[in-house]
C-alpha cells in the first residue's frame, strides 16, 4: 500500500491483514495505523527506514523525520517532529518504549497500556505529562513527578510510589498503592468506579490529603499509615454511591508512632462505615462526621493511642472501644437521634437528642447537655456518671441505672436510586396562592413603638401546607409526606417548617419605619427529590410611626 496524499488519516488493518506493509510517500504525511492484527506490520517511510507496528497497537508515522528514531515491536511510537505535533501524546506497552517516551521531553500525555506482565519503572526526574496506567497485571516502581497519574489498572498489590509532589487518581477495581519513607505525596485519590472495588493505601512516607470519593461503586477501602515517621494530613471520606447496597466501608489503621490529623467524613450514604485504629502512641487530632454527610451507619474507634477530638454534625452510630484514657465527643445540634456506644472514658458533650451507652471501662465520664432531655445515659459501668445540664444541675446515674428517654428504633429507609427520584428545577413558588400575611409590629425594648428598637413578626397560617401541595400538583410520584421543606427569614436561623410558622426579622434605628420587605427562603428537599429546590417569598408592608402596620401582602414579582 503507498500513501503519498494521506497526511492526518488513519489506517485500519483488521484481522486477515496479516503480512500487510504500508509506504509513505511526501515530506509532510503523517499517517496513524491501527494494528488489529496478529502479526506485526512494517510501515516504511520515505528513506527506506522501517518502523515496525506490533500486534494489537497503534502509532503515528511521519513519511521524513529530522531525527533518527527506531522502532520498538510491540510499543505504539508517535515521531515528535509533525507539524501538527502528535508526538504530545504516547502510548506504551514496554518498559523500552517508556524510557524512550520519558526522555521525550513534548510528551504532555503519557498511557502504559498493555496486559501483558510487565515491570515498569519511572526514574526520578519532573516529567510535564499526565501519566495513565492501564496495566492490570504489570507492576509500576515510580520516582518521578508528573501533572496528574491516573491508575485505571493496576497488578493486586504493586504501585510503589517514591516520588514527591504527586496527585494520584486511582480508579483501579483492585490495587494496592505503597508510598515509601521517603515519597512525600500531595493528594491522593481512591475513587473506584466499578462494584465490590478492594482498594489498600499503605503509607510509609508522608501523604498530605487522602480523599475517598466512592461515587459510584461499592468499596472496601483500607488506608494503613504504617508506623514511626508516616503522617497523613487528612483523610476524607466522600461516599455518595446511590443504591441501597452501594457504600464504601473504610478502615483506617494508624500504627504505633504514626499520625493523622484530621479523618473527615464529608458527604455519605447511610450505609457508609468508617473503622477507625489508633495504636499505641499514635495520635489522629480530630475526627469529623460533617453536617453535609448526610446519616452515616457507623464510624467505630477502637483507640490505644490518642484521639483528641470527635465531632458529630450528623446522625451516626459511634462506637469507642480500647485502651486510651480519654475521649471527647461533640455532638452539635444537627446530629440529632446520634448514638454513643463507649468502653472507655469520655466526656460527651451533646447539643441534640444523643444515646449514650457506657459500658465496663467507661467509668469516669461524664455528660454535659444544652437541655436535661436531650440525653438518655445507660450507665453499665461501676461508678456514677453525672449529667450536666444548662443551667449547672447535676444529675448523677447511678451503676445499673438509665437516665432519660431512648430514641426509638426506626426502620432503614433504602436510599432511592437517582433514575427514580424526581426533578423539582422547574419549581416557581405561587405566592398568590398562599394565605396572607399577618404582620406585626412590637417594641423590643418596652413603651411605645418608637422609630428605634422595634422588631416584626409576620405569620403565614399554613405555609407548609400550601407549598407541598404546589409540588405534587405540577410534580407526579410525589406526596406531601416526601417532602421536607426549610425557611429562613432575615437573620434568623435555617428551621424545619410546620403547618404555621412565624418569620421574624429586627430593624434598626433607620429602618423602622415606612414601606419594607421581607424575604423569606424556603428549601424544598426530600428524599424521592433529586435536588433541593430553592424558592423566596417577598412579603411587603408599611410601618407608620406610630407603630401600625398596613399594605401587608407579597411582592408582585414573587
Amino acid at each position: 500500500m503507498y500513501c503519498k496524499r494521506c497526511s492526518g488519516r488513519k489506517i485500519n488493518l483488521n484481522k486477515g491483514a496479516e503480512d500487510s506493509t504500508i509506504k509513505l510517500q511526501g515530506d509532510k504525511t503523517v499517517v496513524r495505523v491501527e494494528n488489529n492484527t496478529t502479526k506485526n506490520v512494517s510501515v516504511a517511510r520515505a528513506n527506506g527506514q522501517i518502523v515496525n507496528v506490533g500486534p494489537n497497537s497503534s502509532t503515528n508515522v511521519a513519511a521524513v523525520v529530522s531525527t533518527s528514531s527506531s522502532s520498538s515491536s510491540g510499543s505504539t511510537y508517535y515521531p515528535s517532529t509533525n507539524p501538527e505535533n502528535p508526538g504530545t501524546t504516547r502510548i506504551v506497552r514496554t518498559n523500552a518504549a517508556l524510557q524512550s517516551a520519558l526522555a521525550d521531553k513534548s510528551v504532555t500525555k503519557l498511557t502504559i497500556r498493555t496486559t501483558e506482565k510487565e515491570n515498569f519503572t519511572i526514574g526520578k526526574g519532573e516529567y510535564k505529562a499526565d501519566l495513565i496506567v492501564d496495566a492490570p497485571n504489570s507492576d509500576v516502581t515510580n520516582e518521578g513527578t508528573f501533572n496528574t497519574v491516573t491508575i485505571q489498572a493496576i497488578k493486586g498489590d504493586t504501585w510503589f510510589e517514591k516520588a514527591a509532589g504527586n496527585f494520584l487518581k486511582v480508579l483501579a477495581k483492585i490495587a494496592r498503592i505503597k508510598v515509601d519513607k521517603n515519597a512525600n505525596v500531595k493528594n491522593i485519590q481512591l475513587a473506584p468506579a466499578e462494584d465490590d472495588a478492594n482498594v489498600t493505601l499503605e503509607v510509609e512516607g508522608k501523604v498530605e490529603t487522602v480523599a475517598v470519593d466512592n461515587e459510584k461503586a461499592s468499596a472496601a477501602v483500607t488506608v494503613d499509615v504504617k508506623g514511626e515517621g508516616a503522617s497523613v494530613g487528612t483523610v476524607k471520606v466522600n461516599d455518595q454511591a446511590s443504591g441501597a447496597q452501594a457504600a464504601a466501608t473504610v478502615t483506617l489503621h494508624v500504627a504505633e508512632k504514626a499520625a493523622v490529623s484530621n479523618v473527615t467524613v464529608s458527604k455519605a450514604t447511610a450505609q457508609t462505615k468508617l473503622a477507625l485504629n489508633v495504636a499505641a502512641e499514635s495520635t489522629v487530632s480530630n475526627v469529623n462526621i460533617e453536617k453535609e454527610s448526610g446519616d452515616v451507619a457507623s464510624v467505630s474507634l477502637n483507640v490505644d493511642g490518642t484521639v483528641s477530638n470527635v465531632k458529630v454534625e450528623s446522625k451516626t452510630d459511634i462506637t469507642i472501644t480500647g485502651t486510651t484514657e480519654s475521649v471527647k465527643v461533640d455532638v452539635t445540634e444537627t446530629a440529632a437521634e446520634t448514638k454513643v456506644e463507649s468502653s472507655v472514658k469520655v466526656e460527651v458533650t451533646a447539643s441534640a437528642k444523643t444515646d449514650i451507652t457506657l459500658n465496663q471501662g467507661a467509668e469516669g465520664s461524664s455528660v454535659t447537655t444544652d437541655k436535661a432531655d436531650n440525653v438518655y445515659v445507660d450507665n453499665k459501668t461501676e461508678e456514677k456518671v453525672e449529667i450536666k445540664d444548662e443551667n449547672g444541675s447535676i444529675t448523677d446515674v447511678e451503676s445499673g441505672e438509665t437516665s432519660g428517654t431512648p430514641t426509638p428504633d426506626t426502620p432503614d429507609t433504602p436510599d432511592i436510586p437517582e433514575s427514580e427520584k424526581v426533578d423539582i428545577s422547574a419549581f416557581a413558588l405561587d405566592t398568590s396562592a398562599l394565605a396572607a400575611p399577618a404582620v406585626a409590629v412590637t417594641a423590643t425594648s418596652g413603651g411605645s413603638i418608637t422609630v428605634s428598637g422595634a422588631s416584626v413578626e409576620v405569620t403565614i397560617d399554613g405555609i407548609a401546607t400550601a407549598i407541598k401541595k404546589q409540588v405534587t400538583d405540577q410534580f407526579t410520584g410525589l406526596t406531601a409526606e416526601d417532602l421536607t421543606i426549610q425557611y429562613q427569614a432575615g437573620s434568623g436561623t435555617s428551621a424545619d417548617l410546620t403547618d404555621s410558622a412565624a418569620f421574624k426579622a429586627t430593624y434598626g434605628a433607620t429602618e423602622a419605619t415606612g414601606a419594607k420587605t421581607l424575604s423569606i427562603a424556603f428549601t424544598i428537599s426530600g428524599t424521592k427529590v433529586k435536588e433541593a429546590k430553592a424558592v423566596t417569598a417577598v412579603v411587603k408592608f408599611t410601618i407608620s410611626e406610630a407603630g401600625t402596620v398596613s399594605d401587608a401582602g407579597y411582592d408582585a414579582s414573587n
